[in-house]
């Protein structure tokens, strides 16, 4: 058994058994009870996270390791670095945003406790996958996180046929997730064990020319968490039958998963390199789904839908960035994933806010809401404004790094696209706005009334945090660079 950093380890075991062990209480309580304990163990998720991102942050490794499988070679191993610790602060904070709204807008007959349970457990297996320092490790909690949220498609889908969607979710990403088992166990045979770092010191010295093709089975795998074209099919679908906090995790919450995987193998198990070798294909990637997602953003009349593809399109910005890689490239990936969380989450919120008040789903059923919705029209401004990338909000500061990256690595007709792909953002993110918050007065019901409570507070805050991330870039871009840094050496 090793321990290194006691104290924050045991902050970085809370953070993942704390939702995962708390979901079993929270299905066995009434629904009040049930809402507000969610909301307790995403406190103590994100405590933990911030105590683990504390040590990282002092320079402490924290690491806890017990020899697991001896024949595999593998450990039961939990570790935290820059990435990892960003990542956890990122996905515990959306997951206690999404709880606290969700106390309101599950106040009908589906705010049931397996409802909340699943929604634990969800993120609890985020975390476990993101401090995971083993192969198998990250396996299993990344095959756990499937099974909370096909559940909680399938249980509360809200569409004509939840069980297929849900179905459709989990073989499309189940697909990704073998890939990526072939992948990991390929890198296993060669390196004799399933440890994180000891197998990349051993690829690093031998095994070049195998690591180059388990790089892309892993990529594969992992782009298909990433919704890139053409595993992004599972996505609209998803997200359109899934009750809205649902899709909040999803959309928001569940793509940094991808997005992690994809640094943190290629990066940090892959010899050094891996990234330049796939620059033209992910760059090239990235760039159709940047136009591809939003095409089909901007022809979607359904609320929800309409997210979606706007997701499909800004995991474009972020592959662009991993493809243009370098320490800029990489950074800006990073700081764009953060961004797109806080404006996807605030986005989606934003949409609740709409379809809990008015029953609207859909953008030609309402008009002129800004009148008597005027914070939630603000905060949709906000959403709006983060994911189009305009100063001086969150993406600004990430979307000028991943460009500059892409003219650093010599392409320019690339990223010149990947530019141009802006306006296509602009378009559906704005038209959204001006669609239902401005014009004629419309809803289905007659009326509408604001966004209030806690509904309300997780907006204002992301709205904020949107702000603050972009007039002061450092707090992310100091922390986002040591991290991309780390992958590179």
């Amino acid at each position: 058994m090793r321990i290194v950093g006691a104290y924050a380890g045991t902050s970085m075991l809370a953070a993942i058994l704390v939702p995962v062990l708390g979901s079993l209480v929270i299905a066995g309580l009434d629904r009040r009870r049930s809402a507000a304990l969610l909301v307790v163990t995403a406190c103590i998720e994100l405590g933990a996270a911030l105590m683990v991102g504390a040590a990282v942050l002092s320079g402490h490794e924290v690491i806890i390791e017990w020899p697991w499988m001896r024949s595999l070679g593998a450990y039961l191993s939990f570790r935290a670095d820059y990435l990892s610790a960003i990542f956890a602060i990122l996905v515990s904070g959306l997951s206690l945003a999404v709880a606290v709204y969700a106390l309101a807008y599950m106040d009908g007959a589906d705010g049931k406790p397996s409802f909340f349970a699943w929604h634990s457990l969800f993120s609890g297996s985020m975390i476990g996958v993101l401090f995971a320092g083993d192969m198998i490790l990250f396996y299993l909690f990344w095959e756990l996180m499937l099974i909370p949220s096909t559940a909680l498609i399938v249980y509360w889908g809200q569409g004509k046929n939840p069980l297929r969607v849900g179905i459709k979710y989990y073989m499309v990403t189940h697909v990704g997730a073998l890939l990526m088992l072939a992948g990991i166990l390929w890198t296993i045979v060669l390196t004799g064990t399933s440890h994180m770092g000891l197998s990349a010191s051993i690829l690093a010295r031998a095994h070049q020319a195998a690591a180059g093709r388990i790089a892309m089975l892993l990529a594969a795998g992992f782009m298909v968490k990433m919704a890139v074209v053409p595993g992004h099919i599972w996505l609209p679908d998803a997200h359109s039958e899934a009750q809205l906090p649902t899709s909040i995790m999803l959309s928001a919450v569940m793509m940094n998963m991808g997005i992690y995987g994809m640094l943190r193998f290629l990066g940090g198990v892959m010899p050094q390199g891996t990234f330049d070798g796939m620059a033209v294909p992910f760059m090239v990637m990235g760039i159709v789904n940047q136009y591809y997602g939003g095409f089909q953003a901007l022809r979607q009349q359904e609320l929800k839908r309409m997210a979606a593809y706007s997701t499909v399109s800004q995991m474009g910005y972020i592959l662009f960035g991993i493809g243009a890689s370098g320490l800029l490239g990489l950074k800006g990936a990073i700081m764009q994933a953060i961004a797109h969380g806080v404006g996807k989450a605030l986005l989606f919120m934003s949409i609740g806010i709409i379809i809990h008040n008015t029953g609207a789903h859909r953008m030609d059923e309402v008009g002129g809401l800004g009148r008597r919705m005027p914070l939630a029209m603000l905060c949709a401004i906000m959403a709006a404004l983060t994911l189009a990338g305009a100063p001086p909000l969150a993406a600004f500061q990430s979307e000028w790094q991943i460009f500059a990256a892409g003219i650093s690595r010599g392409g320019l007709l690339l990223t010149m696209l990947s530019i141009g792909s802006s306006i296509l953002t602009v378009l559906y993110c704005l038209g959204f706005v001006m669609r239902v918050f401005y014009g004629k007065e419309k809803t289905p019901t007659g009326s509408a009334a604001d966004a209030r409570g806690s509904m309300l507070s997780p907006m204002l805050v992301l709205a904020m945090l949107s702000l603050v991330l972009g007039v002061f870039p450092a707090i992310a871009s100091g922390l986002s660079e040591i991290a991309a840094a780390g992958l590179l050496h």
